[in-house]
């Protein structure tokens, strides 16, 4: 597995929403480590205590695997590893408004915000299957139509150990499940490896930010959330 720093996508929170669009439509990844810049004390804050009150709900109950055999307030998305929702409103106006020319910038003037979360991977967590978020629309590429940015809101994203997001750069394009040897499943965590979109295990990258840093990617690209060998929640 690559660990190395991600160069070619590495960007500061100064750069420009367009190249960083550039940067994404190129190789479906940007990291930048210094985006979330404003009261990221009052924001992690608030969210880890939005998080941990949602967990209690799920003391002594079973959850299943997806929204389906979850609640509304935490949703078990692979074992160990939660989804909790949040309001976009607990970040700062100046955070959200880097976050949306970004997204205009990439997706068009027209975007909305779809969905605000917290992801939680407790210790011993173990790697997700690899995935895309959506599908491809049609065999001929099309330009990125959603993006995902994930914020850390502690520096143990900044540790291995603890299973940053893997990604395979550029496998936005590939993961096409109409011109690909596999099916739309490939949205779901199941056997899926790099090979299965024409790329190897030496092409993987651990998008490891510090605190308040963030990676956006096109939400077709192939990746997972990874294994949490730390003793600490991520």
């Amino acid at each position: 597995l690559t660990t190395r720093r991600l160069h070619a996508f590495a960007v500061s929170g100064a750069t420009p929403p367009q190249q960083i669009a550039s940067l994404l439509d190129e190789h479906g990844v940007v990291v930048i480590d210094d985006f979330l810049t404003t009261e990221l004390d009052r924001v992690a804050t608030t969210l880890l205590e939005k998080t941990n009150e949602a967990m209690l709900l799920t003391e002594g109950v079973p959850l299943g695997v997806g929204s389906r055999d979850s609640f509304e307030e935490v949703v078990l998305r692979s074992p160990h590893r939660y989804d909790v929702p949040a309001p976009f409103e607990a970040f700062s106006e100046g955070d959200l408004a880097r976050c949306r020319a970004v997204a205009e910038a990439a997706l068009g003037n027209e975007c909305k915000e779809a969905f605000c979360g917290i992801v939680l991977s407790k210790p011993g967590a173990p790697a997700q299957g690899w995935h895309a978020d959506s599908r491809h629309d049609a065999a001929e590429h099309q330009s990125a139509k959603i993006l995902n940015v994930l914020i850390a809101l502690d520096d143990a994203c900044a540790d291995y150990e603890s299973g940053p997001t893997e990604f395979v750069p550029r496998s936005h394009v590939s993961t096409n499940h109409h011109t690909g040897s596999f099916d739309e499943d490939i949205v779901y965590q199941r056997d899926h490896q790099p090979e299965t979109v024409g790329f190897t295990l030496n092409d993987v990258v651990a998008a490891k930010v510090p605190r308040g840093g963030a990676v956006i990617f096109d939400d077709r690209i192939l990746h997972r959330g990874g294994a949490n060998h730390s003793l600490n929640d991520r």
